[in-house]
């Protein structure tokens, strides 16, 4: 299998999906022609992308990018401590980490400040227990204020059709062409409390083991 020919590396906590879309931008591919490539190839089911991929997903990602699959397996919400194990294989696979209640499996929560910057989702995004950003010092956003939904909420398609874009991408159930286009950098989001950002802070610190 040859590698696309512009390669490049996840951020830092960047989260797989995200790190998907910048792959298919960088290449000039649509995401559902980088999805479809990697799903035909490895012949591994994408259910649980961000949660739990099947490691012949992740490793054909690998081949692709010239990356270690180590690399890889730490833009998913089952590389954080305490998150478990799921099998990738099974449908209903998620369903004891859903139990649970501090993941959360469909839709995420962000940072504008962050997108702004860099433009890359963060996994822990996805954590319930993490409300603020310690390096912007404001609280996530979990709704889009156009389209009144939580973001990342297409349950159908793993990624957003508009790719690495900052707008918010939810499709409007109006065709598949039909996404929400609000920019998702310009959402203002409330200061946290000293003491909401120490708590935030010793969350984050437990979260990186």
């Amino acid at each position: 299998m040859s590698a696309l020919p512009v390669r490049i590396a996840p951020r830092p906590g960047q989260a797989l999906d995200s790190y998907l879309e910048h792959l298919a931008t960088a290449n000039e591919l649509t995401t559902a022609q980088l999805m479809n490539l990697l799903a035909s190839t490895s012949q591994a089911p994408t259910r649980y992308l961000a949660l739990a991929p099947h490691p012949a997903l992740l490793e054909t990602i690998a081949q692709l990018t010239d990356l270690d699959v180590r690399d890889l397996e730490r833009t998913v919400l089952t590389s954080v401590p305490g998150v478990g194990r799921i099998d990738p294989g099974s449908r209903y696979g998620h369903r004891h980490l859903a139990a649970h209640g501090w993941i959360q499996l469909h839709g995420t929560q962000i940072c504008p400040a962050c997108l702004a910057h860099h433009g890359a989702w963060a996994t822990t995004w996805r954590l319930p227990i993490v409300t603020t950003c310690t390096t912007h010092h404001r609280h996530l956003a979990a709704t889009c204020p156009a389209c009144r939904r939580p973001f990342r909420d297409g349950r159908h398609n793993p990624l957003r059709p508009v790719g690495a874009d900052t707008i918010c991408g939810n499709p409007l159930g109006a065709g598949p062409r039909q996404q929400c286009t609000h920019d998702l950098t310009t959402i203002p989001t409330a200061s946290p409390t000293t003491a909401e950002l120490l708590r935030q802070a010793r969350t984050d610190t437990a979260l990186t083991g």
